[in-house]
């Protein structure tokens, strides 16, 4: 358990190794570039 959004965490880091390794960009993507603009 914890928080993925924190940096201090392991969830975090695991987040942070798959976006790595899958050429993904660093970071949490913003929920806005998920919401239709209708």
């Amino acid at each position: 358990p914890g928080d993925p959004t924190d940096p201090s965490t392991k969830p975090y880091q695991i987040i942070q190794d798959i976006r790595k390794r899958k050429g993904l960009k660093e970071g949490l993507p913003d929920l806005s570039q998920y919401l239709d603009k209708l």
